[in-house]
């Protein structure tokens, strides 16, 4: 390789790099918070009910940014909003292209709160779930379910990956379809979701 093209090789790389500093740092001064987040840390294999979280386990407060950044945010109060089901009952694993995907058991299901034994009738939790399916690539150890005013729907799904306790954050807006992952967490498990930003 001729000096000429290892100094046109070091100068594109040079430009990508730059290119991507500045693009990460325009990301963070750009970003809004989006979201607030109640979080629990609990780690056994049933789900406890959200009043026995409160007052079992010390809550941390989380807020979530646009960018997907999260950093500590101060307290706040919301009404109760968690539907817990049981990912056993709902979903199968299988295999391809060697990666792990889920599918629902059954078209026509059910939807019930392990806690409180209701059947949940809203279909935009279904909309919801099925927009998780075609894009979580783990088995599922906790799904937990949240409903916000009138249009804004989350999930809290918690990989089943070995030792890890990681989770994903997801939203939908039965208004106008949109859907996003919001965030992973590396610990705990989400209570409450308060929403800041409007545009979503």
């Amino acid at each position: 390789m001729s000096k000429k093209v290892q100094i046109i090789l070091l100068s594109t790389l040079g430009a990508i790099f730059l290119a991507l500093a500045l693009y990460k740092v325009y990301s963070n001064v750009t970003a809004k918070k989006a979201f607030e987040i109640q979080v629990v840390n609990e780690t056994s294999s049933s789900p406890l009910s959200e009043a026995e979280d409160l007052k079992i386990k010390k809550a941390k407060y989380y807020s979530i940014y646009s960018n997907g950044k999260i950093e500590k945010a101060s307290p706040f109060k919301i009404k109760k909003q968690t539907v817990d089901v049981d990912p056993t009952i709902l979903f199968d694993s299988y295999t391809q292209n060697n990666e792990t995907r889920i599918k629902l058991k059954k078209k026509n299901y059910k939807l019930k709160d392990q806690n409180s034994k209701k059947v949940i009738t809203d279909p935009n939790y279904k909309r919801l779930i099925n927009r998780i399916v075609e894009d979580v690539r783990y088995e599922a150890y906790t799904l937990r379910l949240f409903k916000e005013g009138n249009s804004s729907y989350y999930a809290y799904y918690r990989i089943n990956a070995g030792i890890s306790n990681a989770g994903y954050l997801y939203y939908f807006n039965s208004k106008n379809g949109k859907f996003a992952k919001l965030c992973k967490l590396e610990n705990g498990v989400v209570v409450r979701i308060k929403k800041l930003d409007m545009q979503y």
